[in-house]
């Protein structure tokens, strides 16, 4: 839906709830800024901006506006930067316009965002870090618990996924179960889903061909101690020496 669309359709919305209630608070000032929710501060705000001609005080309907954005409301966070931007019922303030643009665009309008991206470049629209478990038969079925930055944020199970909202900047991922672990770094850009998968890379296939190839043929030469030496081996190969491989934790293309 277009922004002039979400825009008409708020404005039809929250005059329906004002008529409703006969207009209640009229146009004291004081009375329309305790009563009304953030919506219908807006709606009230934007319509008396739009109709004031050249020339007229617009301070009322700029604080409701301004009301709004500080309650959380989206348009009005959206609108309240624009103004910041020209200049217009508020003094210019770029830093401003920033700050009510990332604050619509951490509520998903696309408007927001773009004004950001395009006109600003902005760096600092929130990006995702999205972790995955693989759902593989060979997968291990206990669960790993996932780090960021060394802060342990959830663990995950087989087939499911985490999905975490974050600044842009450099993070450290870690998904470890014991003592063995995977790591990476990734950077994180305004706007961005990265993804993540974890998982066992080890089928245990492998691991009973080993035991059948070393640990068998050492017991049959050497007796029960050849079967002890040729488990431990396949033990310190795999969970040790191969740890790497035991655990990926790989960005998905």
């Amino acid at each position: 839906m277009r922004l002039s669309e979400i825009i008409d359709e708020t404005i039809s919305r929250g005059m329906a709830k004002y008529k409703a209630s006969e207009g209640k608070g009229g146009n004291d000032p004081v009375q329309i800024m305790n009563m009304w929710d953030a919506e219908t501060k807006y709606v009230l705000g934007y319509v008396d901006l739009s109709g004031k001609k050249q020339g007229e005080s617009i301070d009322f309907p700029i604080s409701l506006i301004k009301h709004s954005a500080e309650a959380g409301f989206m348009l009005a966070q959206y609108t309240l930067g624009n103004c910041y931007d020209d200049g217009y019922g508020v003094s210019l303030d770029k830093d401003q316009a920033l700050y009510w643009w990332r604050k619509a665009a951490e509520q998903g309008l696309d408007d927001a965002k773009e004004k950001l991206l395009d006109e600003y470049h902005d760096p600092a629209l929130p990006a995702k870090i999205r972790i995955s478990r693989t759902n593989q038969i060979h997968d291990m079925g206990m669960k790993y618990k996932i780090f960021i930055n060394d802060n342990v944020v959830g663990k995950i199970s087989r087939g499911e996924a985490l999905e975490f909202t974050k600044p842009v900047g450099q993070y450290h991922v870690k998904a470890t179960f014991g003592w063995i672990d995977a790591k990476t770094t990734i950077k994180l850009k305004g706007n961005e889903t990265k993804d993540l998968i974890v998982g066992n890379g080890i089928k245990f296939s492998r691991i009973i061909w080993s035991m059948l190839l070393i640990a068998i043929p050492l017991g049959i030469f050497i007796g029960e101690i050849g079967y002890i030496l040729g488990l431990l081996f396949v033990c310190f190969y795999f969970l040790i020496a191969k740890r790497k491989d035991y655990l990926i934790l790989s960005e998905i293309e």
